[in-house]
C-alpha cells in the first residue's frame, strides 16, 4: 500500500468516526399529570461538584475518575446491556439519587418513555458512527422530569466495552426555544406588518402581513428589497436608518408603494435592533395600514370644505335677508299734522329692536292712514330664523293690502288672520303670530285697539306720570293669528288725552330669566317704565332693556326683543 492509499483510508476512517446519529425520544407527557406539571415548569438545580465517595463500582484508574467527576455534564457509564456501572457526581445531583443507588439501576430507569428497543438501536448506530445524540427526558428521584440532550459513545476500558452517556440539562434552552417559538408565532400571526432590516437598509425579514401589504410573494423576494423600495419617498429609508443609528426611535404616517406601483398609507415605526452583546445590528419596523382612515379623513376634509363653502353662502344669504328684514322696518316716522317736523309732531314714535339671532321673528309697522289717524302694529312670530323672517315679510305685505280697513283694528286682525291661515294651509305648516294693533285718531281724540294673543301694551302718561295696562278685563283678548281661521277680533276704544302714550312690547323682554330661573315678568317691566318715565323715548326704551339685562343671569336675550312707543303731546281744539 502506497502513501496515497494510506492517506485516503485514514481520511475515510476519520470521516466515518466523526459522524453523529441523532435520536429524539419525546414521550407524550400529557398522559402523566405529575410529569406534565414538572415538565412545563422544570427546575434547574445549582450543581456544586463535590468529591465523589469511594465505591467498588467505579471504573477506570484514578486519573479517569478525576476526569469523570469534573466533567461539566452528567455522565453515566453502563455495560452493553444498559446496567449502570458508574456515574459522576454531576449526574447524582441532577437526579437526586445517591451514587450507589444509581449503580443498582439500568439506564432505562432514568429515561422517561424508553424501553428495551432503545439500546439495540444505540449499539447498532454506534457501530457506524462515533456518537449517538439522544433528545429525551430524564426522571429525577422525586418523579419529576427535565429535558436533556445526551451524547452516547463507546468507551473501552481495561479490555472491556462500555457505553458512556453524557447528559446535559437543556431546561433553560428549551424555555428559550419555546419563548422564541411563541414570539415567532405571534409575529407571524400579527395583524401589523413587521419587518427587519440591516444597517444598510436591506430587508432581512418580513412577516406575512408585511408581505401582503406590499404584495411581496416570498421571503426571498423580500430580501431583494431595501427600505427605499417600500415608500413613495425613496429617501425615507436613509432617513429612518440614520435616525435609528443615533439611538432614537422613528414614527410617522407615510405613503407606501407596493411592488405593483400602487400606493397606500401606513403608520410606520422603527427602532434599533441589538444583539446579545448590545451591539446595533439593524432595524425593527412595524406597519399599520391606515389607508381607509386617511381616505375617510380626506373625505371628511372635503365634506368640511364643502360645508364651509355652503355655510358661507348661507351666512351671506342670512346677512342679506337680515338687511332686507331691517329694510322692512320703518326708518322714518309720519308726523302730525303732515309736514310738521319730528319735534313739532303731535304724535311721536320711537322703537328698540334687537333680534336674538341673525333673523328675528318680531316685527312692527307704523301705518299713516289720514292726516289725523295713524296705526301702530307690533307682532311676534313663533320661533326665530328664516321661517319667522319670511312670515314677517308676508305680514308686512298684508299691512299694505289691508290699509283700506286699517281704521278698524278688529276687522284688520280678522282679515289678516283669514289670509294668514290660507297661506299656512297651502304650505302645510303650523305657525302662529301674536299681534297688537292700536289706532290713534287725533281729531276724534280716540284710541282704538285689538289684540291677537299678544302681551297687554302699557298705557303711559308723562303729564300724570302714570303707567297702567292698556287692556282691561272688559276688553276681550283674541287668539294668536293662525289658530282659528274664522275668529272675529273685537275692537276696544278709549278716550285719547294729552300726554297719553302706548308702549307695545314682545315677550322676549319679560321672559328673560334671572336667579332660580325666575322670569323678569310684567311687574318689573312696569316698574322699570315708571322709574324711567321722565326720560325721553330714545332713552326710556334702552333703559328698560338694560334693566332686564341686569336681571338676567346670562348675557343677551334668548328671544327677540321689540319695544315701540307712540306718544301724544298736548292736544288742542
Amino acid at each position: 500500500m502506497d502513501n496515497t492509499e494510506s492517506d485516503n483510508l485514514s481520511s475515510s476512517v476519520a470521516r466515518e468516526s466523526s459522524r453523529t446519529m441523532r435520536i429524539d425520544l419525546t414521550p407524550d407527557l400529557l398522559e402523566d399529570k405529575k410529569l406534565t406539571r414538572a415538565a412545563t415548569a422544570p427546575r434547574r438545580p445549582i450543581i456544586r461538584i463535590t468529591k465523589a465517595k469511594p465505591s467498588n463500582s467505579m471504573v477506570g484508574d484514578s486519573d479517569f475518575q478525576q476526569l469523570l467527576q469534573n466533567v461539566y455534564d452528567g455522565a453515566v457509564i453502563t455495560d452493553y446491556s444498559g446496567r449502570i456501572i458508574d456515574v459522576n457526581v454531576r449526574l447524582s445531583q441532577f437526579l437526586g439519587h445517591e451514587h450507589d443507588d444509581l449503580c443498582r439501576m439500568e439506564v432505562f430507569d432514568l429515561l422517561y418513555g424508553a424501553d428495551e428497543t432503545l439500546l439495540p438501536m444505540i449499539r447498532e448506530n454506534l457501530a457506524n458512527t462515533r456518537f449517538v445524540l439522544l433528545q429525551s427526558y430524564f426522571i429525577r428521584k422525586d418523579g419529576t422530569v427535565f429535558p436533556a440532550e445526551t451524547a452516547i459513545n463507546r468507551l473501552f476500558l481495561s479490555g472491556q466495552d462500555y457505553l458512556c452517556f453524557f447528559v446535559r440539562d437543556i431546561t433553560l434552552r428549551r424555555q428559550a426555544e419555546e419563548q422564541l417559538r411563541t414570539e415567532h408565532t405571534a409575529i407571524q400571526l400579527a395583524g401589523s406588518g413587521i419587518a427587519i432590516a440591516d444597517l444598510q437598509s436591506r430587508l432581512m425579514y418580513g412577516n406575512p402581513m408585511a408581505l401582503r401589504m406590499w404584495g411581496i410573494e416570498s421571503q426571498d423576494a423580500a430580501q431583494k428589497l431595501s427600505l427605499a423600495d417600500l415608500f413613495s419617498n425613496p429617501d425615507l429609508g436613509t432617513t429612518i436608518t440614520n435616525r435609528v443609528a443615533t439611538g432614537e426611535a422613528w414614527c410617522q404616517e407615510v405613503e407606501a408603494r407596493r411592488t405593483d406601483g400602487s400606493t397606500f398609507y401606513v403608520q410606520a415605526a422603527a427602532t434599533a435592533n441589538f444583539n446579545t452583546d448590545d451591539e446595533l445590528i439593524g432595524i425593527v419596523l412595524s406597519f399599520n395600514d391606515v389607508t381607509e382612515r386617511k381616505r375617510a379623513e380626506a373625505q371628511r376634509e372635503q365634506y368640511a370644505e364643502q360645508l364651509r363653502i355652503r355655510n358661507n353662502e348661507m351666512e351671506a344669504d342670512l346677512d342679506m335677508a337680515r338687511e332686507v328684514q331691517l329694510a322692512l322696518l320703518p326708518k322714518t316716522f309720519p308726523t302730525f299734522p303732515p309736514g310738521a317736523s319730528a319735534e313739532e309732531s303731535i304724535l311721536k314714535f320711537n322703537h328698540f329692536y334687537r333680534p336674538s339671532t341673525t333673523l328675528g321673528g318680531d316685527f312692527f309697522y307704523i301705518l299713516p292712514i289720514s292726516d289725523h289717524q295713524a296705526g301702530l302694529f307690533v307682532c311676534d312670530v313663533m320661533g326665530h330664523g328664516m321661517r319667522a323672517a319670511l312670515i314677517t315679510a308676508i305680514i308686512r305685505s298684508m299691512m299694505e293690502e289691508l290699509k283700506p280697513i286699517a281704521n278698524n283694528p278688529g276687522l284688520l286682525l280678522s282679515r289678516m288672520n283669514r289670509e294668514f291661515m290660507t297661506i299656512l294651509r297651502d304650505a302645510q305648516e303650523f305657525m302662529f303670530v301674536s299681534a297688537s294693533y292700536v289706532l290713534f285718531d287725533l281729531a276724534a281724540r280716540r284710541l282704538s285697539f285689538s289684540d291677537a294673543g299678544h302681551p297687554n301694551p302699557l298705557l303711559i302718561n308723562r303729564i300724570r306720570r302714570t303707567v297702567a295696562p292698556l287692556r282691561t278685563d272688559q276688553e276681550p283678548l283674541g287668539p294668536a293669528l293662525g289658530i282659528l281661521d274664522k275668529h272675529v277680533y273685537q275692537t276696544a276704544e278709549m278716550p285719547l288725552e294729552s300726554g297719553d302714550g302706548v308702549l307695545i312690547y314682545t315677550d322676549g323682554i319679560t321672559e328673560v330669566e334671572g336667579a332660580k330661573r325666575e322670569e323678569y315678568g310684567v311687574e318689573r317691566l312696569y316698574a322699570s317704565a315708571q322709574r324711567h318715565l321722565g326720560s325721553p323715548p330714545e332713552v326710556l326704551l334702552p333703559a328698560m332693556v338694560t334693566d332686564a339685562e341686569s336681571f338676567a343671569t346670562t348675557s343677551g336675550f334668548d328671544d327677540d326683543v321689540c319695544l315701540v312707543i307712540a306718544e301724544v303731546s298736548e292736544l288742542t281744539g
